[in-house]
C-alpha cells in the first residue's frame, strides 16, 4: 500500500473584527491610546477620544502625536477626570497615612473583642490556642501575647460582671414597667439555657 502527502488549502473571508483587534494589538503600544478607540473606515483607520468623542486621524505611519496634542491641550474632558481622579488618590492616600499614623495597638482591647467573639459564636475557650488563629494574630501584630484558655475564661467573666453592673444601672433609672418573658434553648455544646427578655421604654 502507498501513502501519500496531501495538502488541503481553504479559502475563508476574514473576521474583519478580528483584524482591527489584531492590528489594535500590534501597533498600539503608546499611553496615550488608553484614552481612544480604534476603528476602520473605509481603507482609513479613525481614532475616537473616549471622553469628548472627538474623531482624529489615526494612520499607524503618522505616530501618536495628535493623540498626545488632543490629550495635553485639547481635551477639556480628559483633563477633568484625570484631576477628579488625583484629587480622590490624594484624598485616600492621606486617609490611610493619617489612620496608621494615629493608630495604637491596644492588647487588652483586642482581648475584650476576642472573648466578645467566643460568646457571641459560641467558640470553644481552646479557640484561642488553635495554631491557626495564633498565625492570624502574628500576621496582624506579632508583639501581641496570645492569651490562654484560662485567661481568656476570665476575661469572659469580667465583661459578663461590667455588663450586669450596667443593665443594673440601666434599670435602676427606667421609670416605665418593664414585661419579662422567658425562653429555654440549647447551645451548640448541648448545654440547656433560660433567656430572660426583658421589654421596656427608656427615656429617649
Amino acid at each position: 500500500m502507498e501513502c501519500r502527502n496531501s495538502t488541503v488549502t481553504a479559502n475563508f473571508v476574514p473576521d474583519e473584527s478580528a483584524s482591527i483587534e489584531n492590528s489594535n494589538k500590534s501597533s498600539v503600544k503608546s499611553v496615550y491610546w488608553q484614552y481612544f478607540s480604534r476603528f476602520q473606515e473605509g481603507k482609513d483607520w479613525k481614532t475616537k477620544c473616549n471622553h469628548c468623542k472627538s474623531i482624529l486621524g489615526s494612520n499607524p505611519r503618522n505616530g501618536t502625536t495628535n493623540l498626545k496634542n488632543h490629550v495635553l491641550h485639547y481635551c477639556k474632558r480628559i483633563k477633568l477626570a484625570n484631576s477628579r481622579q488625583s484629587t480622590i488618590a490624594d484624598s485616600l492616600s492621606k486617609h490611610a497615612r493619617s489612620a496608621a499614623d494615629a493608630f495604637v495597638f491596644d492588647p487588652s482591647y483586642t482581648r475584650r473583642c476576642i472573648a466578645k467573639a467566643i460568646c457571641m459564636h459560641e467558640y470553644p475557650l481552646s479557640f484561642v490556642e488553635h495554631v491557626g488563629m495564633k498565625e492570624v494574630y502574628a500576621s496582624m501584630q506579632p508583639t501581641f501575647k496570645v492569651p490562654s484558655r484560662n485567661t481568656i475564661k476570665k476575661d469572659i467573666f469580667e465583661m459578663y460582671e461590667l455588663e450586669k453592673l450596667n443593665m443594673t444601672k440601666i434599670m435602676d433609672g427606667n421609670d416605665s414597667r418593664v414585661a419579662v418573658t422567658t425562653d429555654m434553648w440549647t447551645s451548640n455544646q448541648e448545654k440547656g439555657y433560660m433567656v430572660v427578655t426583658a421589654h421596656y421604654i427608656d427615656s429617649s
